[in-house]
């Protein structure tokens, strides 16, 4: 008799543990969940997801295409709940037909998604070494300023942030060089190259380096850009601002070099060009004996490098000199550390 009661209060506390178990699930999964709005990364980043999932028509088509759906769009279609002091969104890149996800918060919190262009637009100078606004876009200008990234494990300079917000970076590691180009030139009966960026040899070694150095991941968080491939007569012109050089383009690209004016651009000397080329290596970051993504006009051989002994000079395309690869980072690229000095580079995320 003990032997039965004793079975029984075994079975009876196995039951009732079961019950509490089932009820302390049942709760849980009727209780909202702690913190499943626009505030949080994670569920931002699952709603946005689930959302595309359901409608995967909306996902970019093209390869580097991206899309944006704010936290507010994804409350309207019932995927998340609103946290009405956040301004948050999702951005969605195709990259060889893979799609990429960056989550941006936004709720005015010092926990908020540290963006490199919001970075940079905070430290705006005028008329000084650092980043200067001219026109519709900001040039970084001077020698020895805070434009230093570390991108897909190497070092760049930003030179620019363009009308669009987009972040163009020029390459600062390991050396390149290389010819511009060596075709036969029937104006001088030599192989001193064809000065056209389109069809030369430089451009084949740029999409190379793209190749050899990105995956997808990295990828998506470039844009596509257009190369102003405008020829330029380094003598006479003395304009600063992209017009000659973006006379002619070069649409959707991802890899490119400086142009001409952009070189001018740097320097941070007051008589560039307008008193002197030579003024134009002064106080610019920006080295010496690398190749331009921009043509002589003078000829069609000849393409424009920085030297000390002029600023911007012309030599045949067949020469050997450095190149430095320029991109075109998103506006929304995250970073997660650094103030941009060469001590302590921002680093993308």
């Amino acid at each position: 008799m003990d032997y039965i009661k004793a079975n029984s209060m075994k079975v009876l506390i196995l039951v009732l543990g079961l019950s509490a178990a089932l009820i302390l699930v049942i709760s849980l999964l009727n209780s909202e969940p702690r913190s499943k709005d626009t505030s949080n990364p994670k569920d931002l980043l699952s709603a946005a997801k689930s959302y595309f999932n359901k409608n995967e028509f909306l996902l970019p088509k093209n390869n580097y295409e991206t899309l944006k759906i704010t936290g507010k769009d994804l409350v309207t279609a019932d995927f998340i709940k609103d946290n009405l002091e956040c301004d948050s969104y999702v951005t969605v890149t195709n990259v060889n037909d893979e799609f990429y996800y960056n989550t941006i918060i936004k709720c005015n919190k010092e926990t908020d998604t540290e963006t490199l262009y919001d970075e940079l637009l905070s430290v705006v100078v005028e008329n000084s070494e650092g980043l200067n606004k001219v026109g519709n876009e900001y040039y970084f200008k001077g020698e020895t300023i805070n434009n230093n990234l570390i991108f897909n494990d190497t070092n760049w300079k930003i030179i620019k942030i363009d009308e669009n917000g987009n972040i163009k970076i020029m390459y600062d590691d390991k050396r390149i060089s290389d010819i511009w180009d060596d075709r036969f030139n029937i104006e001088v009966n030599n192989d001193y190259g064809i000065n056209t960026f389109s069809l030369s040899r430089i451009k084949d070694t740029l999409n190379e380096f793209i190749i050899e150095n990105f995956d997808d991941s990295s990828l998506s968080n470039l844009t596509l850009y257009d190369l102003c491939i405008g020829k330029r007569n380094e003598l006479k012109d003395k304009t600063k601002d992209g017009i000659v050089e973006c006379k002619e383009k070069l649409k959707d690209q991802l890899v490119g070099l400086i142009q001409g004016n952009e070189y001018l651009m740097a320097s941070n000397d007051s008589g560039c060009t307008s008193k002197s080329m030579l003024l134009c290596q002064n106080y610019n970051y920006i080295p010496t004996r690398i190749w331009t993504q921009t043509a002589s006009s003078n000829n069609t051989y000849k393409v424009l490098y920085t030297s000390s002994d002029y600023g911007l000079k012309d030599e045949n395309a067949s020469r050997n000199y450095q190149i430095k690869p320029v991109i075109t980072l998103r506006k929304d690229v995250i970073i997660q550390s650094g103030d941009g000095s060469s001590t302590d580079p921002y680093v993308v995320k």
